[in-house]
């Protein structure tokens, strides 16, 4: 056993709040990052950048084999600890042949790439740091995947929050100091990219020592992992799909200044994900190592439905007050997002619950449903994207990415509740999800009304799980009658 495990009385919510904690405040610098960005970076080079960082992420999740669902569901497995340090090497032996295919693949077709994205040639150089910083983040990024499916919560907390400190401090360094543009940025990232994966192979090193990949776990993993691919390129793709149609289908004079204020709205909605980060480390594993016990789905249920509870709330204040929020963060030239913001706060909602809830279908390692749903995903928001942003614009864009999602998510559901039934009340998602729709028309009013809109969408949460506030109201008297106590 790990050495977290051997902590006294560490329950699963003990796992949330060490996973939420410290890396919540590391995820909060780098979501600082954002406006420091905006006052130094026009709409054009954030645009250019995201471009570049996209482009390279799929590039990238080419070749990735699906190795962070296939080291999370075969380690929750594995109870020896020789075979979970073989499996560890296994899966770090895909990611360097990947990492060396991909910058084969980069290098063969560079000059294309930089045609693809619309940009000129001149930016070549900057696609190779931009490269250098993605395959520096996957090597972090799988060492602090091992800590998470091995529940070593204090491990990935420390490690999450010295690769987002590092990255933050070289970042603001190169931007405010320096004001070296985006190429000091990029050049900043990968200077706290090589401090993190030094201090994270440190943290990795006992159970890296003296062990060596085994060919029929890279067989599996590949089994397990491969079907995965398709459905996380067409994650990713939907979003450089909106960009890539803004750059050719928008006049060229617009296009990248568009690309960037939807990129900047993007990076806000993910305040989601920002509040989340805990549960999301979280609940996979949980989940795998759960599953069997009794009343498994209806525990389940109860998770998934104070999960979107917690999403609901905090939802509500972003969409109404994100005029207030960009005004506050931002630049003048970035201050017209706030309508994307808010539409793309409730994609990132029909995203992130979409994709949580559907536990069945890696609990019964059905990836080839994520893998036809990632196919659709991909046609219908190109579809839609060629079909919107010659109307529309960048709300063509926004529109053809949630109405993508929507569809995404109703297929995941369908298929994990067969697999898998978790009871879960859909009406009273329904009716929430409805309300916070409706509520996007009312951001042109004046800020008294829209605070009465926040009220009512509490108002309605309570009406509809009233039983989790109930729990809520438990939890903290029971913090404050027996604050030493386990939670």
């Amino acid at each position: 056993m790990q050495k977290d495990h051997k902590i006294k009385g560490l329950d699963n919510k003990k796992h949330i709040l060490i996973y939420s904690a410290p890396v919540l405040v590391a995820k909060a610098f780098a979501f600082f990052l954002i406006p420091i960005s905006t006052h130094y970076l026009s709409p054009q080079e954030f645009g250019i950048l995201e471009l570049m960082l996209t482009t390279v992420a799929i590039a990238s999740t080419l070749i990735s084999f699906g190795w962070d669902s296939t080291l999370t569901r075969y380690l929750s497995d594995k109870q020896n600890k020789m075979e979970s340090n073989r499996w560890i090497v296994s899966v770090l032996t895909i990611r360097l042949s990947g990492h060396f295919l991909l910058l084969v693949f980069i290098y063969f077709l560079r000059m294309n790439l930089v045609k693809v994205i619309g940009l000129p040639l001149q930016y070549l150089p900057l696609l190779w740091l931009v490269l250098a910083t993605t395959i520096l983040a996957d090597l972090v990024q799988t060492i602090q995947l091992v800590f998470r499916a091995n529940q070593q919560s204090i491990a990935y907390a420390i490690t999450a929050v010295s690769a987002t400190l590092a990255n933050f401090l070289c970042s603001l360094f190169a931007l405010v100091v320096l004001k070296s543009g985006i190429t000091g940025l990029v050049s900043a990232q990968i200077i706290a990219g090589l401090l993190t994966i030094t201090f994270a192979i440190f943290r990795i090193r006992k159970q890296l020592k003296w062990s060596f990949p085994k060919f029929s776990y890279i067989k599996e993993a590949l089994k397990f992992g491969t079907p995965l691919v398709p459905a996380t390129i067409a994650l990713s793709l939907t979003h450089w799909s909106d960009l890539l149609m803004l750059v050719h289908l928008l006049p060229e004079e617009l296009a990248l200044s568009e690309v960037g204020i939807y990129s900047v709205a993007t990076k806000f909605s993910s305040i989601l994900a920002l509040v989340f980060v805990g549960f999301s480390t979280w609940w996979a594993p949980y989940a795998y190592s759960n599953y069997k016990r009794p009343n498994a789905q209806k525990k389940f249920g109860n998770i998934l439905e104070f999960y979107f509870l917690i999403l609901f709330l905090t939802a509500v204040p972003i969409i109404l007050l994100s005029k207030e929020i960009l005004e506050l963060l931002t630049s003048s030239a970035y201050q017209r997002a706030s309508f994307f913001v808010s539409l793309m706060t409730i994609s990132s909602i029909v995203h992130m619950f979409g994709a949580y809830s559907a536990i069945g279908i890696g609990i019964y390692k059905k990836n080839h449903i994520k893998m036809i749903g990632g196919i659709g995903l991909s046609v219908l928001n190109i579809a839609l994207n060629f079909f919107l942003i010659t109307r529309y614009g960048t709300f063509g864009a926004i529109f053809a990415t949630m109405f993508s999602y929507l569809g995404y998510g109703l297929y995941l559901q369908i298929c994990s509740q067969k697999l898998f039934p978790i009871p879960i009340r859909w009406f009273s998602i329904a009716l929430m999800s409805i309300f916070l729709a409706s509520i996007i028309l009312s951001l042109n009013l004046a800020l008294f009304y829209r605070v009465i809109l926040l009220i009512g969408g509490i108002f309605l949460s309570l009406i509809c799980f009233p039983e989790k506030y109930r729990f809520l109201w438990k939890e903290v008297l029971k913090s404050i009658r027996y604050p030493n106590s386990d939670l």
